[in-house]
């Protein structure tokens, strides 16, 4: 008896170390999260095979470029007015240059709602809203979870360059079409330099339409450049980790792997200082209590302050240069703060700690 019970055990504990998984929203970094994430330039992996109780080993991945990822509040963005519905924001620094995406998380799904990011190389960030966001994961995401999607918008900006065709562009207008189809194909133990995880395998095709219209010589040129860019992306996700511990991506879908990414560090919860400063605000004390005070500048109106989840907790007047703010009606947690000035401009972003 005693021998069955421990075969048993044993059968239970190989089971249980390479076990199917499901992701769900509690998957997801929460905000104010930091973590980096490596890039393989050139990867010489394979994404391995579709199915139930796979093993692939990534251990040789390189770190070529190191990105650092921020999720936070659209609030703490510059693009935030554009993406009205969204609740988190993902700013990735990579080589010391900032793009975001901006996401729609609930229990029931992520969606992508849109990004910022300098295309052109110009140096000036260029925000596109989808009209219909971009399916991200649906939840729960487990074993052979599939999903057709679309989603698309558009964005126009100032351009007043020419780009070699013998006269300048003075501005360009940009329609986006996205097809994506994803696939659970497969689940499994993933190695990377950072460790081993049970992991479920995404495959993703991702297809994107761009039609691109020209303001030049006093007229609209609508449908001047069209372009289509496809990938096939092999992400492997796991539980608590925040991201995906690796991305392999296959451009074009021609069946080579043409860059990998993989979480290089454990995410990180970012810290709150005391007081909170800048070059225009000063608010103190922090943790607050009761009162808050508010030194700032003279344009300054008004100071919102929104919970960890988005939504608005109290907005104050603010009048001339130092204020006091009473709190005795709100609870206690980490709150996001805005002072912006009459027309809704904002002026300052941070944190304040609320303890009773």
């Amino acid at each position: 008896m005693k021998k069955t019970l421990l075969a048993v055990t044993v059968f239970a504990g190989i089971l249980s170390a390479d076990a199917q998984i499901t992701i769900t929203q509690a998957d997801i970094a929460p905000l104010y999260t930091v973590l980096q994430e490596a890039r393989d330039t050139m990867p010489t992996v394979l994404p391995g095979s579709a199915g139930a109780s796979q093993t692939w080993n990534f251990a040789a991945l390189n770190n070529h470029l190191l990105d650092t990822l921020t999720f936070t509040l659209p609030q703490f963005t510059p693009y935030d007015t554009t993406f009205p519905n969204a609740n988190m924001a993902i700013i990735r620094r990579s080589q010391g240059v900032d793009s975001y995406n901006y996401a729609i998380l609930s229990a029931n799904d992520m969606q992508i709602a849109g990004g910022a990011a300098d295309p052109l190389g110009t140096g000036t960030n260029i925000a596109l809203a989808y009209a219909n966001p971009e399916m991200f994961l649906d939840f729960p995401t487990t074993y052979n979870t599939s999903y057709t999607d679309t989603a698309g918008g558009t964005t126009q900006f100032y351009y007043g360059i020419d780009p070699g065709i013998g006269f300048v562009i003075d501005s360009v207008r940009v329609h986006t079409r996205v097809l994506k189809n994803s696939d659970v194909d497969a689940w499994g133990s993933c190695t990377t330099p950072l460790g081993t995880y049970n992991v479920i395998r995404q495959n993703t095709m991702r297809t994107q339409y761009d039609t691109i219209d020209i303001y030049a010589l006093g007229f609209w040129q609508d449908g001047f450049f069209m372009q289509e860019d496809s990938a096939r992306t092999y992400t492997y996700w796991a539980n608590s980790l925040g991201y995906p511990v690796v991305e392999l991506t296959d451009d074009q879908n021609l069946g080579n792997i043409t860059s990998a990414t993989w979480t290089q560090s454990q995410p990180a919860q970012t810290n709150i200082s005391d007081p909170v400063m800048s070059g225009s605000i000063r608010l103190y004390p922090n943790p607050a209590s009761d009162l808050l005070f508010v030194d700032t500048e003279k344009n300054a109106a008004w100071l919102e302050l929104y919970t960890s989840d988005g939504r608005l907790a109290s907005r104050s007047e603010l009048n001339g240069i130092h204020n006091s703010i009473g709190l005795e009606n709100m609870s206690s947690g980490l709150y996001i703060f805005r002072v912006c000035d009459r027309a809704g401009n904002t002026i300052e972003r941070g944190k304040i700690n609320l303890a009773r």
